[in-house]
Parts: C-alpha cells; sequence; structure tokens
C-alpha cells in the first residue's frame, strides 16, 4: 500500500459512518493529498476491498450524493 492510499484509508477509517460518504473533494481536503492521487487512491482501496462507493449522506455539502467510505468489515 501507498503512502497516498494509507492517508486516504486512514481517512475513511476515522471519519467512518455506515450512512455516509466523502466526495473526492472532501478526502482532498481532510488528507492534503492532490485531487488526482486521492481519486486514483480511492479506487485502489475500492479494488482492494478496504473501501467502497456509495450513495448516501454526503458528510460536506448539504444533503445526500455519492463517495466513498471505509468498508464495513473493516474499519
Amino acid at each position: 500500500m501507498t503512502e497516498v492510499e494509507a492517508k486516504v484509508l486512514e481517512f475513511l477509517r476515522a471519519n467512518h459512518s455506515p450512512d455516509s460518504v466523502w466526495p473526492f473533494r472532501a478526502i482532498q481536503e481532510g488528507t492534503g493529498v492532490e485531487r488526482r492521487a486521492v481519486m486514483r487512491a480511492c479506487r485502489l482501496l475500492r479494488a482492494e476491498g478496504l473501501a467502497e462507493w456509495g450513495r448516501g449522506h454526503c458528510e460536506v455539502g448539504s444533503g445526500s450524493g455519492s463517495g466513498y467510505r471505509a468498508t464495513k468489515e473493516r474499519t
């Protein structure tokens, strides 16, 4: 696992909620990692089963949206 993937996963785990998701922008702001690297890390973490993409309550902005969260099994 790369340093960027580890940062993103740490952010997702620290902010885990079963009904909430984090868009790329929020993960970028929370980790200080460049947006393209966040996107790549999220997709790799999803492929490894450590994160999942979904729809739900967006922790930033208003209402619902789509984004990533740590998987329930590995939080």
